[in-house]
């Protein structure tokens, strides 16, 4: 289940007059953070269970979107054997044919799924934390929400 963690902006009052053209656009400078510490039962999330997070369609950053993997233990990006504990829209996961988008999480891909997984590591707890770069307005009214992390067998 995903907590809205924070929201950091920048005041357009301090905006400097070249950037301040941007603001036009009605795109919020900074980011939306969403934090998932447990799956959609409540449980922990454990390294060594798959799990699945659906995204709606037109997820609401107008720069790009990162899920990324932190060891429950101290924090720190979760050392799963991947350049990165991260997957994001720059990273161009396959999409549903509604738009939406599956992340799957667990110590190995499911079949045909290896450009939409993160891997985990079996024995370690981890959290997540979602976040939308340049949130637009869905993600600040909170009209757009991320699925629950749902363990799959």
């Amino acid at each position: 289940m995903f907590v809205f963690l924070r929201s950091f902006y920048q005041d357009p009052n301090d905006l400097r007059p070249a950037v301040a053209l941007m603001e036009s656009a009605k795109i919020y400078k900074g980011a939306k953070y969403m934090i998932a510490f447990t799956d959609s039962a409540g449980t922990p999330l454990s390294g060594g269970a798959s799990y699945r997070l659906k995204l709606p369609p037109n997820v609401p950053a107008a720069n790009f979107w990162s899920l990324t993997l932190y060891e429950a233990e101290n924090a720190s990006g979760l050392a799963n054997g991947q350049p990165f504990p991260s997957l994001g829209s720059r990273d161009k996961p396959a999409q549903n044919a509604d738009g939406s988008t599956d992340l799957y999480l667990g110590p190995k891909a499911p079949d045909g799924k290896a450009s939409n997984w993160l891997a985990t590591v079996p024995g370690r707890g981890y959290f997540a934390i979602l976040r939308l770069y340049s949130p637009t307005e869905p993600a600040i009214d909170k009209s757009w929400k991320p699925g629950d992390i749902e363990k799959v067998q």
